[in-house]
């Protein structure tokens, strides 16, 4: 799943052997930034990082913890638009969702279109 949030872009899938969920990233302070929501839900967890993935950034957590994090998540869309919100707090990064956007609506038309 791929989630783009006002904290930051993630990529959630679970592990291979336990099941438990791996929450990723391209960015460390993306992945950092979910660290106060997983903290009064779980144990303490660090930012494991390796050089060898496109998401070189990710965090660990059981399935309550990630069930938990996601009501966080979701209880934070207090805005009536995506876009504007992260033009707001991260301009930068604002620029790249948009392009996505578009890339997405674009692609989406296309295939209605088809139809």
């Amino acid at each position: 799943m791929w989630l783009f949030t006002s904290r930051g872009f993630y990529s959630v899938v679970t592990t291979r052997d336990s099941g438990d969920y791996m929450v990723r990233g391209r960015v460390r302070s993306d992945v950092e930034a979910l660290l106060p929501a997983i903290e009064p839900f779980g144990r303490n967890r660090q930012v494991i990082e390796t050089s060898s993935s496109d998401y070189r950034y990710r965090i660990v957590v059981d399935t309550d913890e990630w069930l938990r994090v996601a009501e966080v998540l979701a209880a934070e869309v207090d805005y009536p638009n995506f876009k504007d919100r992260i033009a707001q707090c991260n301009p930068a990064r604002a620029r790249t969702y948009h392009r996505i956007w578009e890339i997405h609506y674009a692609e989406l038309a296309a295939e209605d279109s088809a139809k």
